[in-house]
């Protein structure tokens, strides 16, 4: 991973301990020049952090191995909690959060689809379907990110409707993004393309980035030939409805796949099929309504704090209450349940 030129750039201590040092001075100028538009609390909050983490301000990079995908694969990530640019990118994503809920495609968790779904009357030409991105994070062209944030929150009835600064917001997004260094062991890497995994931004800026898009060239497909869409961060669930002429049905299959594939991410598609998996749920059409039940991973142990853990007990009782709710919640029938 790190050997990859078009990702990480290696840098000598010298470099990264004078790169740290111009970025403690760029924040601090950033928090001075937009303090009339700061709370204090954020302001005081980014200062504190900026002179607590000089002694160890790098992140640190490490791999979470993906065991339940062939071939087995690493996943990069940048424990980012003791970095520099922390405590800046808290704020981008505490600014970010509601604009991203408010996107047309965003939905909570499993339960708020679920709800969705069960609402839906669907045809008789409807069939269910997943997409999910190929190595999102580290795929987002950063300058093309940057670019296109910039367009939409530089919007007056963006930054009016969510009352930021969107000078302030941009030039934060821009520090935090162009200023990733990580050690791992002896090796010091600055991240020059995508976006690392494990920053505290990185969701709300990776989701924001595919919502613009779509909001101007995915949801002219709705309602059709896609009557329902949602998306959380790098899956997406549809609804499609066929075409009666398989000519056509192909066609408009293919163009939406284009589209979204011409967003600056590559996408993969499943089968348009009466049964998908999808936020660790079957979904399933049964006549004209969708129900659900609970799926794992092959790989997945279900390995669970044992009884004489140091944990606090009621961790333990909630780990019970909560298994049980979640298989009410997210069961649409009672044979599933028992069987859970």
């Amino acid at each position: 991973h790190l050997l990859d030129p078009s990702t990480y750039v290696l840098l000598t201590e010298e470099q990264a301990n004078h790169d740290i040092e111009m970025l403690w001075r760029d924040i601090h100028a950033w928090t001075v020049r937009h303090r009339s538009s700061l709370p204090d609390d954020t302001v005081n909050f980014i200062r504190a952090h900026l002179d607590k983490v000089m002694e160890d301000p790098l992140g640190y990079f490490y791999l979470l191995i993906k065991l339940h995908k062939l071939p087995i694969a690493g996943r990069p990530v940048c424990s980012d909690c003791g970095s520099l640019p922390h405590a800046l990118g808290r704020y981008v994503d505490r600014e970010l959060q509601p604009i991203v809920h408010d996107q047309a495609l965003y939905f909570k968790n499993s339960v708020d689809l679920k709800t969705e779904l069960e609402a839906l009357a669907l045809p008789a030409n409807a069939s269910l379907f997943t997409y999910d991105a190929v190595a999102m994070y580290p795929s987002i062209d950063t300058a093309d990110c940057l670019a296109r944030l910039t367009g939409y929150l530089s919007q007056e009835e963006i930054s009016g409707k969510y009352g930021f600064s969107s000078t302030a917001l941009l030039e934060a997004i821009e520090l935090v993004m162009l200023n990733n260094r990580m050690r791992f062991g002896d090796i010091i890497v600055k991240q020059i393309s995508g976006i690392a995994m494990g920053m505290s931004p990185a969701p709300t800026i990776a989701n924001l980035y595919v919502a613009i898009y779509e909001e101007l060239h995915v949801l002219k497909f709705l309602p059709s030939p896609v009557l329902y869409l949602r998306r959380f961060i790098d899956d997406g669930l549809g609804i499609w409805l066929h075409d009666q002429n398989p000519a056509i049905d192909e066609g408009n299959w293919t163009e939406f796949q284009e589209c979204l594939n011409a967003g600056g991410l590559s996408w993969l598609f499943s089968r348009r099929s009466r049964e998908v998996v999808f936020m660790d749920l079957r979904l399933t059409i049964e006549g004209r309504h969708i129900k659900s039940s609970l799926y794992a991973k092959p790989m997945a142990l279900h390995l669970y704090l044992p009884p004489h853990s140091c944990h606090a007990p009621g961790v333990l009782s909630g780990l019970v209450f909560g298994n049980v709710l979640r298989i009410h919640q997210l069961c649409s029938n009672a044979k599933d349940v028992t069987k859970e």
